[in-house]
């Protein structure tokens, strides 16, 4: 009487083998072989140490990038989803980045994922998220010789010129050409007698000696020549002693 168990065995043991064989091979990526990252043309003075955040009508672009030389980017296939919608206009074979302008007017961030796919885009290798938030554009007030943003006060002395500088941040412009400044001093607008150098200001402080310290205010604002939904203002007191 013939065994059939080994004969089950062998034929189950065959037909495992046929597939390990016919099946094509599975490509897979890990979670950090890919890096996934963003930036911002923001604009921030060229001394700002810190990164152009994105505010309102920024624009953004994220890139996937392989974490290893044995992955070509090139030939990879790509799907991009912003705030949960397929771009398709950004998707394909060789597109590892898009761009895009921020555009939530409540500040809500925006949200980012990306797709990785073998050259056929038939199979998904990676995923990835991003989520980027939105700031306001701002404004810095600095002293002339000072690497210091003023913060809420500002002293001075007696019988000084006061320079001062207004430094627009994270506003979507490639420079200051782009938006109008202004000055307020004591309640009193301020002008530029040439209309150069809108951006500075110098106060002239006249000599004496004072019973008590004087504190005046300082308004600086500044607002986008052609998009009115970007404007920045800061308030600083002064104190002459």
């Amino acid at each position: 009487m013939p065994n059939y168990r080994i004969i089950i065995i062998i034929a189950i043991t065959l037909i495992g083998g046929w597939l390990l064989i016919s099946s094509p091979r599975q490509i897979s990526a890990a979670d950090n072989d890919f890096i996934l990252a963003w930036s911002s043309n923001s604009y921030v003075p060229a001394d700002y140490e810190g990164r152009a955040l994105p505010s309102l009508g920024s624009q953004i672009t994220v890139a996937v990038m392989p974490a290893k030389k044995t992955l070509n980017s090139d030939t990879l296939t790509y799907r991009w989803l912003l705030d949960n919608e397929l771009i398709g206009w950004a998707n394909g074979q060789g597109k590892s980045s898009f761009r895009f302008a921020a555009s939530h007017q409540d500040g809500a961030p925006h949200q980012i994922e990306s797709q990785v796919l073998n050259a056929d885009g038939n199979q998904l290798l990676w995923r990835g998220f991003l989520t980027v938030k939105l700031v306001r554009a701002q404004i810095l007030i600095r002293e002339a010789g000072s690497g210091y943003s003023a913060q809420e006060v500002l002293t001075t002395a007696t019988g000084r010129d006061l320079k001062l500088f207004a430094r627009p941040l994270f506003f979507h412009i490639k420079s200051p050409a782009e938006i109008n400044f202004s000055w307020q001093f004591d309640g009193q607008t301020l002008a530029s007698p040439d209309q150069k150098n809108l951006d500075q200001l110098t106060l002239k402080i006249p000599a004496g000696n004072l019973a008590a310290t004087l504190t005046k205010s300082l308004k600086s604002a500044i607002n986008h020549k052609t998009d009115p939904r970007q404007s920045a203002a800061v308030n600083l007191n002064i104190e002459i002693k």
